[in-house]
């Protein structure tokens, strides 16, 4: 099981929506069996994939109806005894689960750090190491804190991925994350800092400036995918949809296809060469409806095939050549008539997005 952290001190860089972006991608767009873990007691990770919708979230919260979750986070980091597989939830899409927050973590992390006992900052791993078999990936929702909640999922990570906005505040909220996980790396000699991207991008003023600077002050960290501006993710909060779902067009948004990128790289055995043959303008996430020439194949679909893209998705781009607003198919011609067919039995939906990439003419 790889374990993945996002993570930065100040709060509102679309941090939520990295974790529940990528680890929804993970499930359902390449099958993986994912595990998602919500270390902030805001619980705004917990609430997406809940079945109270946000009017009745809000109505409690303006009534003080603040309400502690059974077999959460909280129980878990307090009891080394206890069973994790309790605090797993379900969610509604396969592959998905999460061990939930709420308010009362703030209060339970000064009870872990009175309790000397156990170190505090392990008090996660001896759980996470009892089902290290039974996911692909963990993906751990920080809090916008220097908290010892961060301190015990650093501990069990293997990588830790940055997001901030341009603002001066959120770059200074890099900056102390970075030295968080520094220093929790004294303790963890496997966790490495992967990465820091930007989110709600914009192409102008202010943000390109934010870029160099960051660049230039943290060289290499920097990685290439800018998550655009956009209302998916607003949409989604209120409707409890994660980005792959909301995002249900003829056309993928550039903030998923970025999302979609940036789940790629996690998965990448090698992310050096990853990002050298990452092309943002070529490297683009189609549907099938935006592809001609599909219906010119006439080879029968394999099965072994069929079964393998069903297993793991679509992970080869295909090739295609621009033609106005449409992609012309130039390469990959079985894999699309696997989806075509996918998405005629039933089994997958008609927007699913396909990587590709956009040949020279």
């Amino acid at each position: 099981m790889k374990t993945v952290a996002f993570v930065n001190i100040k709060g509102g860089v679309a941090k939520t929506a990295s974790v529940t972006s990528v680890a929804h991608i993970l499930a359902t767009q390449y099958n993986k069996r994912v595990l998602m873990i919500d270390l902030d007691p805001q619980a705004n990770t917990t609430a997406r994939f809940s079945n109270i919708n946000v009017y009745e979230r809000l109505e409690r919260k303006l009534h003080g109806d603040i309400r502690s979750i059974d077999n959460s986070i909280s129980d878990l980091l307090l009891n080394r005894n206890m069973d994790v597989h309790n605090c797993i939830r379900k969610t509604v899409y396969q592959n998905l689960d999460i061990i939930p927050s709420d308010l009362q973590l703030g209060d339970v992390q000064d009870r872990i750090k009175a309790d000397v006992t156990v170190p505090p900052q392990f008090r996660l791993k001896g759980h996470i190491k009892k089902i290290e078999s039974e996911y692909d990936y963990c993906i751990i929702d920080c809090a916008p804190s220097v908290s010892i909640a961060n301190v015990n999922g650093l501990a069990v990570c293997d990588e830790a991925y940055i997001p901030t906005t341009t603002d001066g505040d959120s770059l200074e909220g890099v900056a102390y994350a970075l030295d968080l996980i520094r220093t929790v790396k004294d303790y963890n000699d496997k966790l490495e800092i992967s990465g820091c991207f930007f989110t709600r991008w914009e192409n102008q003023g202010v943000p390109k400036m934010a870029y160099e600077l960051l660049e230039e002050m943290v060289p290499g960290v920097l990685l290439p995918f800018k998550m655009y501006k956009s209302k998916l993710i607003g949409e989604g909060s209120y409707l409890n949809l994660p980005l792959l779902i909301a995002d249900k067009k003829k056309t993928v948004s550039k903030l998923t296809t970025n999302y979609l990128h940036l789940t790629e790289f996690i998965m990448a055995d090698n992310k050096e060469e990853y990002l050298k043959q990452y092309d943002e303008e070529r490297n683009v996430y189609l549907t099938l409806e935006q592809i001609i020439g599909i219906e010119q194949i006439e080879s029968e679909v394999e099965q072994e095939l069929q079964e393998d893209i069903k297993k793991n998705g679509i992970c080869e781009p295909i090739t295609v050549v621009k033609q106005g607003k449409e992609y012309l198919l130039v390469d990959g011609k079985k894999r699309c008539k696997v989806q075509e067919k996918l998405i005629s039995d039933g089994i997958w939906d008609k927007y699913r997005p396909i990587p590709a990439k956009i040949a020279e003419r």
